[in-house]
């Protein structure tokens, strides 16, 4: 518990006083974190100067209608998408490694849907490499990010509350009743 409680003192005060954002050197290699939960994304692309992760850029995203019922491993690779198209200038004139705990390189070579496939595609034209992912600083702030919902914190939770998706429904008068 004492752990915990100091991990977590440890982030307040990191995130108190915010690094400012690093800028690159040329052809540097950077590091894609990302972390994603069943209602949103983010992602910290950081930089290793010396030993210390600086962060370069930080994005984050809702997933909205059929996005919400993708899989878990498609959402991740959605994050990767979203932050390649965000980042587009970092990702064209630098390597990045992308540190997860998924097998994303393989999972998008197999294709195992046609979106995987186009947006396996979208993101050859990178110079990306797979990596395991450790823990570090950087991928606690990418969960923060990811995480914190200021709404929830003024919402009660309500068992009675159901959430309806409704892709469509046709008859053979084509009318919805």
């Amino acid at each position: 518990m004492e752990e915990c409680h100091q991990a977590f003192q440890e982030l307040k005060s990191y995130l108190a006083c915010p690094p400012l954002l690093s800028k690159p050197e040329t052809r540097e290699s950077l590091l894609l974190y990302i972390a994603t939960s069943t209602a949103a994304t983010s992602v910290v692309l950081t930089r290793d100067h010396e030993g210390i992760h600086q962060p370069v850029y930080c994005t984050s995203h809702m997933f909205q209608g059929a996005e919400s019922r993708y899989s878990f491993v498609e959402k991740l690779v959605l994050a990767l998408v979203s932050a390649a198209r965000k980042l587009k200038p970092y990702f064209l004139t630098h390597p990045v490694i992308v540190l997860t705990n998924k097998p994303l390189g393989s999972l998008l070579q197999k294709g195992t849907s046609n979106q995987m496939i186009k947006w396996s595609y979208d993101l050859n034209e990178f110079e990306l490499e797979y990596r395991p992912r450790t823990a570090i600083k950087a991928h606690v702030l990418a969960d923060f990010l990811m995480e914190y919902d200021p709404e929830e914190e003024k919402r009660e939770d309500d068992p009675r509350e159901w959430m309806m998706f409704v892709d469509g429904s046709a008859t053979t008068s084509q009318v919805v009743g």
